[in-house]
């Protein structure tokens, strides 16, 4: 592979992965758990089709032995994606038995995935984001700004929180024109994306003292675009 050829690939990985993550969410058996979280957070089945949500099932290898044997794409590139860690000649899914959350640029091409647990028993960190790759630069992505693009050009303005769940929550109860951010900080690349779409923006962060230190230089951000 070139560098251009890889960075196609893990697209098409991505991609891939992306809808095995769906077919387990929405149709098989093994999703039933995540479905019935997903309705105790108040999920409904527009957001979850919308957004693309998907789950990861409970099990070490399942999405590489779909992404490899079934697909025939080099575990290599998989693990380049941040889909599979390895461990010495094995490689283990990176996100088992959490709902998928995909991060895709405004195109909508899916870049990473963030995942969640359905049990938070404190055992394992309850949120894990895909690492930086060819494709994918954490400070450069909005979640949801696939969806909410042209609202927020209708808008003329957007609105930022944090977490894939308050994002998907807002765009549930009519507010559409809103994306979040991964962690409290914006950046400024993220800020120039969202200005290319609006004149506007508001923070809606956390009102605790990490939210309010990241408003706080969210807004010095912006006024520097």
């Amino acid at each position: 592979f070139t560098g251009y050829e890889e960075r196609e690939e893990i697209y098409r990985i991505n991609y891939t992965a992306g809808e095995f993550y769906k077919y387990v969410l929405n149709t098989h058996k093994a999703g039933e758990k995540a479905r019935v979280y997903l309705i105790q957070r108040k999920v409904n089945a527009e957001a979850i089709k919308a957004f693309g949500l998907g789950y990861s099932p409970d099990q070490p290898s399942v999405l590489i032995d779909y992404l490899h044997k079934k697909k025939g794409y080099d575990p290599r590139v998989v693990e380049k994606a941040g889909l599979v860690v390895s461990r010495g000649s094995q490689y283990f899914d990176r996100f088992r038995g959490r709902i998928i959350f995909p991060l895709k640029d405004h195109l909508g091409n899916v870049l990473a995935f963030a995942g969640r647990v359905i049990e938070d028993r404190g055992e394992i960190a309850k949120y894990i984001n895909g690492p930086d790759t060819q494709v994918y630069k954490k400070g450069r992505t909005l979640y949801g700004l696939d969806v909410a693009r042209s609202e927020i050009k209708k808008a003329g303005r957007a609105i930022i929180v944090e977490g894939e769940l308050d994002c998907i929550s807002c765009w549930q109860v009519g507010i559409k024109n809103v994306v979040a951010i991964k962690g409290s900080a914006l950046t400024e690349d993220q800020a120039s994306l969202l200005f290319r779409f609006c004149s506007e923006v508001a923070l809606a962060l956390d009102s605790d003292f990490a939210g309010d230190a990241a408003a706080r230089r969210g807004l010095e951000i912006m006024k520097a675009q």
